[in-house]
This record gives C-alpha cells, structure tokens and sequence, in this order.
C-alpha cells in the first residue's frame, strides 16, 4: 500500500520590508521581497506533480506527495492591498486558490516546525518533509531521495553550507516520539544548527540519513548562487503593425532576469519598428509570416531556453523563474502560460476556460500562451513551419508528439481586440473553421485569407 507522503513549504506573503530583511541593505525593500517572491515560485515549482513525477522511478507513490504551504503572518501591506485584507486572501491571490495553505505556528523556526510535523502525523501522513524557500539548488530529485531515505531512517536532513539545513524529514519512530523534543534547545540561525540536531536526533534514538550540501541565499554575498541557477532565456517577438501594444509587451518581458529579448518586424509601416528601437531593443526585419519571423528571431538568440510572444499578450509576473521551473521535468517538452483576455466582455471569461481545458486536458494551447520550450527542444522539433497561418498549432500537433505539453497555472494577459472587433460568435466560428479547414487539408493560403481578411495583421 502506497505511504501518504507530504511536502511542507515554509514561507511568507512578500511585503516589501518584512521578508528578505538582511538583503535590504543591498538590494533595497522591493527588491529583497521581489527575491523572496522569485524563490518561492522556483521551489514551488519543485514540488509539483510533473517535476516529482520526473524523479519518482523506483518510488511511484512518493511522486504524489500532498503538499502545503505553511505561511507566516506579515504586519505590513503593499500599497496594492487593502490592509483589513487576511493573509491566506494574499496567499492566494498571489499564489492561486487551488493550493494548500496553512498559517504557520506561533513561537521561533523550531516551534513552528514541531507544529507541523505533529499536524501532518495526526492528519495520517507517514513520510513528512519540511522544506524552506531559500535554497535556489533544492530540486526534486531531492526531495525523492528524502521519502526514499525515510524507509530506512527516521530523519533525513539536507546540509547547507551555513551550518543549517535546508531540508529535514521525518517518518517512522520520529512520527511517534521524537515531535516536539527534536526541535527544542537549538540555536536557531547559528552555524550549529546541523550539528544539534544530528546530536539531539542521537539522544532520542533517532537514526538519520544526509543529503548533498547546498547553499541557502540568505545574504548579499549569496546572491551569485541564484543567479546561476537563472539560465538564459530568448524571448522572440514578431511584429507587425503593433505599435498600439508592443510598449507594454516590451516593458513586462524586460523585467525578467538574464533574459534578451528579440523582435522581429515583418515590414509594419505604423512606426513598430522604430518604437522598438527607441527602447534599446534590436529589431530584425524579415519576410512577413508569424513562422518564419520566429525561426529568424530564433537564429539569432543564444537562449538555453527559449519563449515566444505575440506582440499583443503581457508576461505574467517571473514569467522567467515560471517559465525556468516548468522545464525542470524531463517529461515537458513544451510549457505555455494560462490565456486571460484583457477586455471586460464577461462572455469572454468562457473563452479563457475553454482555451485552458483545451490547452490542459487536450495538450492544444494557442500561440498567444507564450509557447516555451528548450533550445534543443526547438532544433530537433524543426521550427515553425512556414505557413501564414496556423503555425503554431502545427507546431505544438509536432511538439505533442514527442512528450508533454505543460499549463502552469500564471496567466499571460493577451489582448481582446480580436474579439471585440469581429464578436464573440463570429470569431470563434472563424476559429473552428480554421482547424477544421487544417484537417481538411485546404491550402494555408486560403485558410489565411478567412482568418484575417482585409486587416492583415499577426
């Protein structure tokens, strides 16, 4: 019978001035809780199914591990909150609704760590794993050896190199006996935060079990090490006729780290080009042809991964670290944001659930869902193929092929002017129309003529 496994992440709403405190005198108040914010997603990131999935081999049922975010409470609000606003509320307006949240316990790190541990345990969970958000090199294949290790032992701890530990876990007699009195008389935020435990583990009779030393980002000296978990990301963009919305297209992919953005203009005549230029930006000229301005914008990134957006949809939020996280399982092949249509039609809201079932369940997100992938992952597909129209649902028809298709659950913010210009019925007709049309095998040509008729635009 499968154990009833659980991931525990201990972490904070990030309000400027009350998380990250030592990284404020370097990185300033916004920037220490924009570092908290982008740690927490990437560890998040970690725990999910698909990436867990990746790593459980020997050990299926470890891969389906409850998880819960243990949050503490903050005394400060940002300027976009209302203050009587509860923090589970903030949690969950930052993080989503579907996940698991409890508050954390009153009392120092060691307290709120007994509490949960004992919650989980009462709550019939057999293998419990507490892990924090500040450690960028934490993954899932630890997390597995963890529960794996649990089988044997009745603790697991993952060093840091600080003389703490970025993870600990408990089963077997520990679930029993050793909860509170582990966590008690420790000298919490020292360098022997690892050696007491180890030697308070041995007086109660607990064997242990370590895993790789790691290094937790906690001060400005630190910060090298999230940085080079940051991996390149091309963020290609073709263009034309968009000078209404390329502004905040290009002001939003700007705020993602160690990322370069490219554009690549196929002959817009409204003055795109040159208020990308204006930007700093570098803008390609190509033929005109969504494909292939995307396959030129790729020859020229140097990206290990790469995203591709309409000039017309706005990034979530660390896209970069959502987008970085989501390829970390080998089984994704390809990953796109959740589609919101940024127009206040309600009818709409149905087309936003449609297009994510259809993206979720049937692997088919649309192009304006940021399509991202690795490098290798774009050569060995072939690229776009060179169609005026329905490229990317070629595209990832070839992707799916290969593995999966992953949703995360951020939204991309696309425009709705598609909609409001031709109405809601009609557009989506002319969209069934078009994949019926592809399967028909009526000429792209024609089929491009019905989808953008006189106002040629991408």
């Amino acid at each position: 019978m499968a154990k009833r496994d659980t991931v525990i992440v201990l972490t904070r709403y990030p309000a400027p001035g009350t998380t990250k405190t030592r990284m404020i005198p370097s990185l300033g108040e916004d920037g220490a809780a924009r570092l908290q914010r982008r740690m927490t997603l990437k560890t998040l990131a970690e725990c999910s199914p698909n990436v867990l999935n990746a790593h459980a081999v020997h050990d299926a049922h470890a891969a389906h591990a409850a998880v819960e975010i243990r949050y503490a409470s903050h005394d400060a609000h940002d300027g976009h909150e209302s203050h009587d606003c509860d923090d589970e509320l903030l949690m969950k307006r930052w993080l989503g609704a579907s996940r698991t949240y409890i508050p954390q316990a009153d009392g120092d790190l060691g307290a709120r760590m007994a509490n949960a541990f004992s919650e989980a345990f009462l709550n019939g969970s057999e293998r419990v794993v507490i892990i924090g958000t500040d450690c960028p090199g934490l993954n899932a294949g630890h997390l597995h050896a963890a529960f794996e290790k649990l089988d044997t032992c009745d603790m697991v701890l993952g060093p840091a190199h600080d003389g703490g530990y970025y993870l600990i876990g408990l089963g077997k007699k520990a679930r029993h006996a050793a909860v509170p009195g582990l966590f008690e008389h420790i000298g919490w935020g020292t360098a022997d935060v690892f050696a007491e435990t180890v030697k308070k583990a041995g007086s109660l009779g607990l064997s242990h079990d370590i895993l790789d030393i790691l290094h937790d980002v906690d001060r400005p000296e630190d910060l090298p090490v999230w940085e080079r978990t940051q991996k390149k990301l091309s963020v290609i963009i073709p263009t034309l006729n968009e000078k209404d919305t390329i502004g905040r297209t290009l002001e939003h992919a700007g705020r993602g780290s160690n990322i370069e953005i490219i554009t690549v203009d196929g002959g817009s005549t409204d003055g795109t080009r040159e208020l990308i230029e204006a930007q700093g930006i570098a803008c390609i000229t190509g033929a005109k042809g969504r494909g292939s301005q995307m396959n030129l914008g790729f020859a020229h990134s140097t990206g290990e991964i790469i995203l591709f957006l309409h000039a017309d949809t706005i990034l979530p939020e660390d896209y970069d670290v959502i987008a970085r996280a989501a390829l970390d399982a080998e089984d994704i092949v390809c990953g796109a944001f959740t589609l919101g249509i940024d127009s206040p039609w309600k009818a709409l809201r149905i087309i936003e659930a449609t297009t994510h079932f259809r993206a979720k369940y049937m692997q088919m997100p649309y192009g304006d869902q940021a399509l991202f992938m690795r490098r290798q992952t774009f050569v060995e597909s072939g690229g776009f193929p060179d169609m005026p129209v329905m490229e990317d649902f070629e595209f990832v028809r070839r992707l799916g092929r290969v593995g999966k298709i992953g949703i995360v659950p951020f939204r991309v913010l696309t425009s709705g002017r598609r909609w409001e210009r031709r109405g809601i019925m009609r557009t989506t007709l002319i969209n069934q129309c078009m994949i019926a049309g592809y399967y028909l095998g009526i000429p792209s040509d024609t089929l491009a003529r019905l989808y953008y008729g006189k106002n040629r635009k991408q």
